[in-house]
């Protein structure tokens, strides 16, 4: 998985549509709705429910969200505490993220 399609993953579920997360990103709405298409090729899950409102999480896309990463963005945090900041979840749980949607 590339880091912009976790980063368009992040950017979709804060905004609610595919054309904000769109505008945000500084990429097209067709940019985004290809990195959503291979996202969710790679992982085998659908990850939203995309219509005219918008775009909402499945329960797929939910149990992608609700994974912490395996490691901290800030050096020194104790063992054991996450971090929940989008980089981290970014950077850090691409290999959850496949897990999750494998035990679906």
């Amino acid at each position: 998985m590339d880091i912009e399609l976790a980063r368009t993953f992040l950017e979709i579920t804060r905004c609610g549509s595919l054309a904000a997360a769109a505008e945000k990103l500084h990429v097209t709405q067709t940019a985004i709705t290809a990195r959503v298409k291979n996202l969710e090729s790679q992982l085998g899950s659908t990850l939203f429910v995309r219509n005219r409102a918008g775009a909402r999480l499945t329960a797929d896309g939910e149990a992608v969200c609700g994974v912490p990463p395996t490691s901290c963005c800030k050096p020194g945090k104790p063992r054991g505490v996450t971090c929940r900041c989008p980089m981290a979840i970014a950077m850090c749980c691409i290999s959850a993220v496949k897990s999750a949607c494998a035990t679906r």
